[in-house]
């Protein structure tokens, strides 16, 4: 059970993560995020939910590249999917289509432009800080924990404690309800190991950075991690997990510095009420939008 006891606690939202765990169980994200948004600030907890920007090229280019052609592949196999369930004749047709459909969503999830659009203009109304960043939301995120400018990451990425962030909140179901919290501190003294030590593990064991990993039965991963001689790539992976050399506002153009010194936004009660009543949540939830 995360902290949500501790007055003044800034956390960190990987928006990606959360969506596209949302989508692949076919649940509406802008209700999850809302209901996420809600716990946080009945527990006085300020969010701050960054979006990837532009991810074209750079060190992790052949890995989006190859999400970019799964995802591709899922969506032309529903496309396949959603024809042949216009054509289905019986119930189990239909049955054994929708189930198709769903496996497919959940293997690779789509959120669109249109959706992040739609989530931006709910957080502008809420008054909730967003950015978008030049690449990656982790890599800005875990440049703010490193920086202590925020106290919590809520991601499901498995690179957060490679990256040195102390406190990992993870959505441990899709509509983000259930929260698990893991410590960093915790990990290592699981492991036996320093930080040093665990990132050259996690280098070699395969990250976000390489292109190749190696199986280390847990026994020997203590020796292994000091006595291996780290590739170019495995070291150059240690190099940007540790985001040497790059504050976090360095992942910020000039109109997302502007945002973000700026710190939050006017609520918009009028509309944000409008938005509630339309997608029929709670009214506690608007109470607690407009008031926190």
């Amino acid at each position: 059970m995360p902290d949500f006891t501790t007055p003044g606690q800034i956390w960190g939202i990987d928006c990606s993560c959360l969506l596209f765990k949302a989508r692949g169980a076919n649940l509406d994200i802008l209700t999850v995020l809302a209901g996420l948004l809600v716990k946080l600030l009945h527990h006085r907890i300020r969010p701050i939910v960054v979006f990837d920007g532009f991810t074209g090229g750079g060190a992790k280019a052949d890995l989006l590249e190859s999400r970019r052609q799964e995802r591709q592949k899922v969506a032309s196999a529903l496309e396949h999917v959603r024809e042949a369930a216009t054509k289905a004749q019986t119930v189990t047709e239909k049955e054994t289509c929708a189930l198709q459909e769903a496996a497919l969503q959940k293997k690779a999830p789509m959120v669109s432009r249109t959706d992040r659009d739609e989530l931006k203009q709910f957080l502008h109304m809420a008054g909730v800080l967003f950015v978008t960043v030049r690449g990656e939301a982790d890599d800005f995120l875990a440049a703010l924990a490193r920086e202590g400018k925020i106290h919590a990451v809520l991601t499901t990425d498995t690179d957060a404690f490679a990256r040195g962030i102390p406190r990992v909140i993870v959505p441990e179901t899709s509509d983000a309800t259930v929260l698990i919290e893991w410590s960093l501190t915790a990990v290592l003294k699981g492991l036996m190991m320093p930080y040093d030590t665990f990132i050259r593990m996690c280098a070699l064991m395969g990250s976000d950075y390489t292109s190749s990993s190696m199986p280390v039965p847990k026994a020997m991963r203590l020796a292994v991690a000091e006595d291996t001689v780290l590739t170019d790539e495995q070291e150059e992976a240690v190099r940007l997990l540790r985001g040497v050399g790059v504050g976090a506002e360095d992942m910020l153009d000039s109109k997302q510095k502007e945002r973000w010194a700026i710190g939050s936004f006017e609520k918009e009660p009028q509309e944000l009420t409008e938005l509630v009543e339309t997608k029929g949540w709670p009214r506690s939830w608007m109470n607690i939008l407009l008031t926190a």
